[in-house]
């Protein structure tokens, strides 16, 4: 005897070759079920039977090669048809189902519509963090690598670069020195915050400072064994100063002394002051004569 939703069978009961009403026949199984259950068969409505889907459908709709609803790994689908790639202008989403790139953005993408593998002339590609995107040109923070016709990075702290290893102009903070953007100029530059690059101090000059406004660099510490004045390196101290133990640099004398030991002991005199003990008179005390502008025992 035939199981319930069997109309006819064979050998056994469990072996149907026809369904009642409401049935369908699998013919894999030999069975009558309400429903397809394999997930690569479909329910034939002309034979009331669920059929086999074609050899690369995963599911389908019908038994044609291009009636296919998912495909096998790794194969994706387009139009119905599982295919071992997606054509050009398309990608494979997370469903593996190629989905057209967007084409007022991209040539070809990857895993988006708007992930730009590949660009249209004259566009060119600006990959980001691993996203890729179309434009007219790199922009800043960017150089075009020919090679592989895309845009790329510069290095950090740049704002513009020829390529990876040559930088143009720093982001503010950072500061242009040998093609590189750094964060403390060497010794002998000085930070300029105008134009974010690495200035010379003058001839001679260890550390300097920079005016902000006028861009004038003036020296703060001079080369050993140059001595500093006014901003400027000697090699000996000029008139009207002296080499001060404190400081290292080049001190103003008392006022009238040409030439001085230090700030209270001149060594000689403007003209027309006079000498006298470590100082510059205008005239010689009682007891003393002017002789070459020294004042001597009369």
């Amino acid at each position: 005897m035939c199981s319930t939703s069997c109309k006819t069978c064979v050998d056994s009961e469990s072996k149907c070759t026809n369904c009642y009403d409401g049935f369908v026949y699998n013919s894999t199984t030999s069975s009558c079920v309400t429903n397809c259950t394999l997930v690569n068969q479909f329910y034939d409505p002309l034979t009331y039977t669920c059929s086999n889907c074609s050899i690369s459908c995963q599911s389908c709709y019908g038994p044609r090669y291009d009636q296919c609803l998912t495909c096998n790994n790794p194969l994706s689908l387009i139009n119905g048809v599982c295919i071992g790639q997606c054509p050009v202008g398309y990608y494979r989403d997370a469903n593996s189902i190629c989905r057209q790139c967007d084409l007022s953005k991209c040539l070809t993408c990857q895993g988006s519509a708007s992930n730009c593998t590949s660009c249209g002339y004259p566009n060119v590609l600006i990959v980001n963090n691993l996203i890729g995107k179309c434009d007219i040109n790199c922009g800043l923070g960017y150089y075009y690598d020919s090679a592989n016709k895309l845009c790329v990075p510069c290095s950090s702290g740049c704002v513009s670069c020829i390529d990876s290893l040559t930088c143009i102009s720093c982001e503010t903070g950072k500061y242009l020195y040998q093609d590189k953007c750094i964060t403390t100029c060497p010794s002998g530059l000085i930070p300029s915050t105008v134009d974010n690059t690495c200035k010379k101090c003058p001839l001679n000059c260890n550390q300097c400072t920079i005016d902000t406004t006028s861009q004038f660099i003036s020296c703060t510490q001079c080369l050993t064994p140059l001595f500093l004045i006014n901003g400027t390196c000697y090699s000996t101290c000029p008139s009207n100063t002296y080499l001060s133990n404190i400081s290292n640099q080049c001190t103003p004398c008392e006022n009238n002394c040409l030439t001085c030991k230090d700030l209270t002991t001149c060594i000689t005199c403007v003209y027309p002051y006079v000498f006298y003990l470590n100082q510059c008179l205008a005239i010689c005390p009682t007891g003393f004569v002017n002789i070459n502008n020294v004042c001597v025992p009369a």
